[in-house]
């Protein structure tokens, strides 16, 4: 079988399963995405490694399936992530998750996009620093939840109004 490659942060190449101490985060449990997914694919008889995108030492054309996990930290160097995608579209293995899909979610107009066309997301405001953010806009939106995100990170907030 192959060998899965779990694509993700720096804070989350432990495979999910120990509790994560860092400087800049304090001490925090193991993302639930890898501590499900790792023992999962394990069971089914996999070998999965779980890797950081921003790791220049992983030769990730030697790589057999390529699969996007938690990336988090992309948004700390995003002219440095997008390259990693761009590298993506160049690999020899298999990658489930393609780099087109994840620069097409990756600038989060994509919501509107979708909301455009149909498809039932929550009303989001999209921001490009905090200026902004205008809180009548946010009070006289439509609809019971809320996304706030910004534009081009893996952040935001969704809440529902009362």
């Amino acid at each position: 079988m192959a060998i899965i490659t779990i694509i993700a942060s720096e804070l989350n190449k432990n495979n999910g399963d120990v509790t994560i101490e860092n400087d800049q985060y304090g001490s925090y449990p193991p993302t639930p995405y890898l501590s499900m997914l790792v023992p999962a694919l394990k069971k089914e008889g996999y070998e999965v490694e779980v890797l950081a995108w921003n790791d220049d030492k992983v030769n990730w054309d030697e790589k057999e399936c390529l699969l996007m996990g938690p990336a988090w930290d992309y948004s700390d160097d995003i002219k440095k992530f997008k390259s990693f995608l761009n590298k993506l579209t160049k690999v020899k293995g298999i990658v489930i998750n393609p780099a087109d899909a994840l620069n097409w979610i990756f600038d989060k107009s994509y919501l509107k996009k979708l909301q455009a066309n149909g498809v039932d997301v929550a009303q989001t405001i999209l921001i490009k620093n905090e200026n902004d953010i205008n809180q009548l806009e946010i009070l006289n939106m439509p609809g019971e939840f809320l996304a706030i995100k910004g534009l081009k990170d893996n952040g935001g907030v969704t809440f529902k109004k009362n």
